[in-house]
């Protein structure tokens, strides 16, 4: 498989056998290079909802507006895909936290439950 939508083709088919995903990452992501310090909330937000609505979409924007919009480590934001592409198509939000504390960069941390 080599796309999001061939892996959930492969999950409805039944291919691909049902599993649970965890994924927690806990390095800041914005907070090396000459963009250190930069947090874009309204970009962090979009992405969040998005994951849930439209992670297809999230795959078509590219590396370097990763990084403009969400910092020069805001390429880790990938790692996130990935975690979103082991679960089904449709997810239901558990829970959903998003915070910028008085580092450099904002925390997110998102609980998808298949449906």
């Amino acid at each position: 498989m080599t796309s999001f939508r061939e892996y959930q083709q492969a999950r409805a088919e039944g291919l691909v056998p049902d599993h649970t995903v965890a994924e927690l990452p806990t390095d800041a992501v914005r907070f090396q290079g000459e963009r250190a310090g930069l947090v874009n909330a309204q970009f962090d937000n979009d992405f969040l909802d998005r994951l849930v609505a439209d992670p297809e979409g999230l795959t078509r924007i590219s590396h370097t507006e990763y990084m403009r919009e969400a910092g020069s480590e805001g390429i880790e934001l990938i790692m996130w895909l990935i975690m979103r592409g082991a679960l089904n198509a449709k997810v239901e939000p558990v829970y959903r936290f998003y915070h910028v504390p008085a580092s450099n960069t904002g925390y997110g941390l998102v609980v998808l439950e298949n449906r």
